[in-house]
């Protein structure tokens, strides 16, 4: 059958009596060919107007705007009407049209309104005057309700079988819900089942499914909600929910939920989707005699298991199975845990053991002892010997607690002994005690049954053991030495900058005192291997602490070796200790014994010996120089040459009078600008023995010794700097003699550019030729000239072996050049024969030129 609808507002225009009501042309709204007839009268209704109000007002609400109408016969003259507007009945009108309503107007729309809002109004009327009537009947009407509900859901996707599953949703609407309403059905079937979702609290409905539905594979399910009008859908019928349902055991309840550790314990277990054949397991462990009571219910009996709290686990046949987590506590026999009456020395630091007695089992542990931190400090833990490999975790913020977890990576633990080890410091004074109280301790769990004893810490009374470490040359103090007193405790002190120390807090007993010392390591430089190079040469006798200093490799021996080993600390080419020594300082005597110490033990005194520091110069963080002699000068010199070609910087040294045994150098240079290719003695400093170090970018060490001693003037070392005449170095520092001998550095070299000896060659000339800058009898000359029969000529000149020369000549002296006679000649000797063939000049003028 087909429902033809339409709709016609009745006002106060429509007028009086009997109505009837035409329908004409109505049109199918899914045929527009189906179209009705005409019929004139098919319904018939009275209206009697007869005691309406004299100023009537309806209201009609439609999708989007409420429509108004009205009628007043109680004014002939008026100006026009004013339409009021609230969403209360009684009070809080407001007029909602913006100018007055023409007299002719008797109708209003308005459009300023919610869906399903109800509104409600009244109209006045505007006399001539301006003034308002009193107001009209009251109207209402709403908008229709465009606004579906809001349904805000979280599908459910899995449920256990055969309990209830309760599926909720928050549903809103902008005017009110009235109602909501979840449609399930089994998987694979076609059927829905409705079940009205009840309001519990603020928006939210719920629904129950029984558990009965809820079997393998699972059910589907969608939720519709409506305001009265409009109908709104979370899931669809064609697209529901699913929500999965495993074919597996649930468990509901474990009756008891514990039991002992050796098993035997009847269990009940409660739950759903049990099967014949299932089998129960707790922490892994098959159970015995299950018997499956129903599907709901399943007997049996425990295994045994160590003390913990486990999982308890029914598994189905077709392999499905259900776990509760935690679900049954195995307990132990009761365990005892003690802390022992112990004590030790102030400032010390004490370890107490936690001793445990029948321990069955254990897996971990967790511990918290207290105490008095006026007496004690808690410092750390350590595992005991029942726990090795355990990890553990220890807490000492809180001032006296200490707090440990403690954990097995692999089996459990069993037997008697050590759990752990509390590791305490000593701040209490002397006789001072405090209680070890066991606040809490839990094994496995609790699973294991604690009985705890107490226990205490006694301060000992302690004494102190001191003395003083002195240099052994020049008796000043050495600090910073490590005092250790070796007993059944170790005790340490360290000295002070006065060279005093004492170790404090050692308790009543026999011990060893020895010293030791890995830093301040100064005054070691070639001037110490000088000296040993004097001892080894026989030249001078070293005895006592410079021969304990002088043999640095400790091989019973002071030979050239062990200057070796100096001049390679001199440039830091090595580090300490050196190679065979095992320490950097020796102490006389190397250890003294303290036998049976009651008392306070002063004058325990030491000689501290730096090995290396064979002169006895060391200081505290400094090196001690004095100034004995006239200074010696030094400078750098860059030569030039042509035969090879290249660049050499010189160290070129004055010394007039002071003896120069050993030279710590430090040069730096720009490395991109200057590329060292080699480095080798001067002259001067061929008999020394030499080290250098250019492992740092930019910075060269050289150290210098010899047992003779240098004076004189002359180049010490030559540095190759290949073929850049830009390549430049400065002296950052120099020493000599351990700064016994004052050195001045001349930037410029000017210094060398005087003529020491008067002989008309500077010192850096003489330098370079090899001839001596302070003997004015010796310097590069020609000494006479041999005529040949044939007119040749040979000039004789001085000369120093290995050196290269250049005889040149000119005709006459105001020529423009000098030219060369032959090429290069070495000088095998003091006096080198350089020939000219020339036989056609009888006169010539001759000079030697130094070439290499």
């Amino acid at each position: 059958p087909r429902t033809w609808q339409g709709s016609f507002n009745v006002t106060p225009l429509t007028g009086a009596g009997y109505q009837l009501i035409r329908v004409a042309g109505a049109v199918a709204a899914d045929d527009p060919w189906l179209v009705i007839g005409d019929d004139a009268g098919r319904f018939r209704f009275q209206i009697n107007t007869s005691g309406s109000a004299s100023l009537n007002l309806q209201a009609s609400g439609v999708e989007g705007e409420v429509d108004l109408s009205w009628e007043q016969d109680d004014f002939e003259l008026l100006a026009g009407y004013n339409l009021y507007r609230s969403t209360n009945p009684t009070n809080g009108f407001v007029k909602i049209n913006a100018t007055i309503i023409p007299v002719q107007q008797k109708s209003y729309r308005d459009t300023q309104v919610q869906p399903g809002q109800t509104y409600y109004y009244k109209f006045t009327v505007i006399k001539t005057d301006l003034t308002e009537s009193d107001f009209s009947n009251l109207a209402s009407a709403a908008p229709l309700d465009t606004i579906p509900p809001v349904i805000t859901h979280t599908p459910v996707t899995s449920a256990q079988p055969g309990l209830p599953l309760t599926i909720s949703a928050n549903v809103t609407d902008n005017v009110s819900v009235k109602g909501v309403t979840i449609f399930s059905r089994a998987m694979n079937t076609t059927n829905y089942t409705s079940q009205t979702m009840i309001l519990t609290t603020g928006n939210l409905y719920a629904a129950t499914i029984a558990g009965s539905l809820l079997v393998a594979p699972g059910i589907e399910y969608y939720i519709q909600a409506t305001d009265g009008i409009n109908v709104v859908s979370s899931g669809r019928p064609e697209a529901p929910y699913p929500v999965v349902v495993n074919d597996q055991p649930v468990i509901t309840a474990i009756t008891p939920t514990l039991g002992t550790a050796s098993g035997g314990t009847a269990v009940t277990i409660g739950g759903a989707n049990f099967q014949a054949g299932a089998t129960v397991s707790f922490g892994g462990l098959a159970a015995t005699n299950v018997v499956v009571v129903s599907s709901s219910q399943i007997n049996c009996v425990t295994p045994p298991h160590f003390p913990a709290t486990v999982d308890v686990t029914v598994s189905n046949s077709n392999n499905g199975s259900g776990t509760v987590l935690n679900g049954y506590t195995f307990q132990s026999d009761v365990v005892s845990l003690s802390l022992p009456a112990t004590g030790g020395a102030q400032h010390s630091i004490v370890s107490v053991p936690i001793n445990v007695a029948d321990l069955n089992g254990a897996a971990a542990a967790s511990l918290t002892v207290t105490f008095d931190p006026t007496v004690l400090q808690a410092s750390t833990a350590l595992l005991g010997s029942l726990t090795p490999g355990w990890y553990i975790a220890v807490n000492t913020n809180t001032a006296g607690q200490i707090r440990i977890s403690m954990a097995s990576s692999g089996p459990t633990s069993s037997g008697s002994g050590v759990l752990a080890y509390l590791n305490f410091v000593v701040v209490g004074a002397p006789d001072s005690t405090t209680a070890l109280t066991v606040a809490s301790i839990s094994i496995n769990d609790g699973a294991v049954q604690v009985q705890a004893a107490n226990g205490s810490f006694t301060v000992n009374r302690v004494f102190n053991v001191g003395g003083t470490v002195r240099y052994w040359s020049g008796s000043v103090g050495v600090p910073g030495v490590t005092a250790m007193l070796l007993g059944n405790t170790t005790y340490s002190g360290t000295s002070g900058t006065n060279g005093v120390f004492a170790v404090a807090g050692a308790a009543a007993g026999n011990y060893t005192l020895s010293l030791s010392k890995s830093d301040d390591a100064n005054g070691i430089s070639a001037y110490d291997a000088s000296l040993v190079l004097q001892h080894d040469a026989g030249l001078i006798t070293l005895t006592g602490a410079a021969a304990i200093a002088a043999d640095v490799n400790k091989s019973g021996q002071i030979t050239s070796f062990d200057a070796y080993y100096i001049l390679q600390k001199a440039v830091d080419a090595i580090t300490l200790p050196f190679p065979g020594a095992g320490k950097v300082w020796d102490f006389e005597p190397n250890s003294r014994t303290v036998t049976g110490l009651t008392n306070d033990l002063n004058g325990q005194d030491f000689t501290a010996i730096l090995l290396g520091d064979v002169s006895g110069n060391w200081a505290p963080g400094q090196l001690v120089g004095i100034q004995s002699y006239a200074p010696v000068t030094v400078a750098l010199k860059k030569l030039v040459t042509t035969l090879p070609p290249g660049t050499n910087i010189w160290l070129v040294l004055k010394s007039p009078s002071a003896a120069v045994y050993g030279i710590d150098l430090t040069l730096a240079y720009d490395s991109g600008t200057t590329q060292v290719r080699n480095i080798q003695p001067g002259p001067l400093g061929e008999t020394f023995a030499t080290a250098f170090n250019t492992n740092q970018s930019g910075v060269i060490k050289v150290a210098l010794a010899s047992a003779v001693p240098l004076q004189g003037i002359g180049g010490m070392m030559i540095f190759d700097v290949g073929g850049s005449p830009a390549a430049s170095m400065q002296i950052s520092s120099i020493s000599i003699n351990e700064g016994l001998v004052d050195v001045q550095i001349d930037p410029t070299g000017a210094t060398f550019d005087l003529d020491s000896d008067g002989d008309g060659q500077s010192d850096w000339q003489e330098i370079q030729a090899g001839t001596d800058p302070m003997n004015p009898s010796q310097f590069l000359k020609a000494m006479n000239v041999n005529m040949n029969g044939d007119g040749s000529r040979i000039i004789n000149v001085s000369s120093v072996p290995g050196k290269t020369y250049q005889l040149q000549f000119k005709n006459a002296l105001p020529d423009a050049s000098w030219q060369n006679v032959g090429g290069p000649v070495t000088a095998t000797s003091a006096i080198t024969p350089l020939p000219d063939a020339d036989i056609q000049n009888n006169a010539r003028f001759y000079r030697v030129q130094l070439v290499k």
